[in-house]
């Protein structure tokens, strides 16, 4: 029976450790589908000058880490400005560093707006913002997985052989 408890002990840990490495992941996930979500957002906006609800709706009927922002923003558009449909859904959003939520949060001020130079560059900027923090994410992502999930994997065999 104690075998059977110091197996679960490590399994769990293990599973615990490799549930926050995916969590690092999924980050890098949403980082590059916002940077990208957000230049076609431009191009759409600025560059076909199609209207702000049919934009949302085919970003949010993509199957990115993103889409699911684009759907929070739509879902209360008309009822509530853009403007703050745009900062409930972005400060809601999981997986982003507070300034980063806060960053998306700002556009909602630019994006429907009728000065498509300032709203262009506003969206540039950030796609940017978000492709540089992508960037130092990756970079990290591989080593910071296999050493959230060795830690998970050591730490259950840590309890396991202590609680022996």
């Amino acid at each position: 029976m104690k075998t059977v408890g110091a197996l679960l002990v490590i399994l769990s840990c293990a599973v615990l450790g490799l549930a926050r490495a995916e969590a690092g992941r999924k980050r890098l996930r949403l980082l590059r589908a916002l940077a990208d979500s957000l230049r076609a957002l431009e191009g759409e906006l600025c560059g076909s000058l199609r209207p702000v609800r049919a934009a949302l709706e085919s970003l949010s009927a993509r199957k990115d880490a993103a889409a699911s922002f684009f759907r929070s923003c739509l879902e209360y558009y008309g009822a509530e400005p853009l403007r703050v449909t745009w900062e409930k859904a972005a400060l809601s959003l999981d997986g982003l560093r507070r300034e980063e939520a806060e960053k998306l949060a700002a556009l909602g001020a630019v994006v429907g707006r009728r000065e498509a130079e300032r709203q262009g560059e506003a969206l540039r900027q950030a796609a940017a913002c978000f492709e540089a923090a992508a960037e130092k994410a990756g970079e990290r992502a591989a080593a910071e997985y296999r050493l959230r999930a060795a830690l998970g994997l050591g730490s259950g065999l840590l309890l396991a052989i202590l609680a022996a």
